[in-house]
């Protein structure tokens, strides 16, 4: 007895060959590129004026409303290629560090159609940020009168004081202020300067115009002369002072500061100065040295 599913089976056999050729054709759609059904946009990237080829420029598809589609960069022979979702105008914009692009180029691509465009572009300075510099010229003076006009823990002495004062020195400006006391060196025309301190009398931290004075070596009297000096600043501890002055050799004691007047340098003889100068330099890159 025939079973009746094999007889179906027989009865609806396909003629020899014909079943392959559905799957041949499947394969072979699968096979073909996919830019052959799209719309493609190539071309080449070249320099205005020459046939050299631009490698690194970005090149935008944009829509007809200025919306960004796609977007891809030239090789190192100048091409590139771009896939378009459908038919219709499109516009290209090239850029480049170091380069200015002539214009923005229009392409109109039809359906499953390759266009291919060249595109030039001139050259151009690269772009830098701006540099912004500010500078400001700020005399020692205008934070002298800033902390006396603010007062606090310091003492200050001002030109108006310094002029009807008879005093060939600058040491002895400092003759009436309390706790200052002068002592006469032997072997030169100077003063060596004391002040009461936390453990008694000490000598203080000498400054010129922000410059430490060397201690021993050389005193504020050898180096300036009082008829140039603009005001003079005093505090009694070294920890009330401003973080203006550098480290002092002493931090036990106070600190005096004499400022110049500011054309005092050009009235100055620099070769009555120069000793001076010399000790407060060695003296400035010793203390950083050590």
């Amino acid at each position: 007895m025939t079973d009746p599913v094999s007889a179906l089976r027989r009865t609806h056999r396909r003629p020899p060959g014909h079943a392959g050729i559905p799957a041949l054709l499947c394969s072979a759609a699968l096979l073909l590129p996919v830019t052959a059904r799209a719309q493609t946009i190539r071309g080449v990237v070249l320099e205005e004026g020459t046939t050299d080829p631009i490698q690194g420029a970005t090149i935008q598809l944009l829509g007809p409303d200025s919306t960004l589609r796609a977007a891809v960069m030239s090789d190192d022979k100048g091409w590139f290629q771009l896939s378009a979702e459908k038919e219709g105008s499109y516009l290209l914009r090239p850029s480049h560090p170091s380069y200015a692009a002539t214009r923005t180029d229009s392409v109109s691509v039809g359906r499953h159609e390759i266009v291919t465009v060249v595109l030039r572009m001139g050259r151009a300075p690269i772009p830098l940020e701006p540099l912004v510099v500010a500078a400001r010229s700020r005399h020692p003076l205008a934070g002298f009168y800033e902390r006396a006009e603010r007062g606090g823990l310091g003492r200050f002495i001002h030109r108006e004081y310094i002029e009807h004062r008879v005093a060939a020195l600058p040491s002895q400006l400092l003759m009436m202020t309390p706790g200052i006391r002068l002592t006469r060196s032997d072997d030169r025309m100077s003063n060596f300067i004391t002040m009461s301190g936390a453990t008694g009398r000490c000598t203080p931290n000498i400054y010129l115009d922000g410059l430490p004075v060397p201690p021993g070596l050389t005193t504020i009297d050898d180096l300036t002369a009082s008829e140039l000096i603009e005001g003079i600043e005093i505090y009694d501890s070294y920890a009330v002072a401003p973080d203006i002055f550098p480290v002092p050799m002493n931090e036990y004691c106070g600190i005096v500061a004499f400022w110049s007047r500011r054309d005092a340098y050009r009235r100055t003889n620099w070769r009555q100065w120069w000793p001076g100068l010399l000790a407060i330099a060695a003296f400035v890159w010793l203390t950083r040295l050590y």
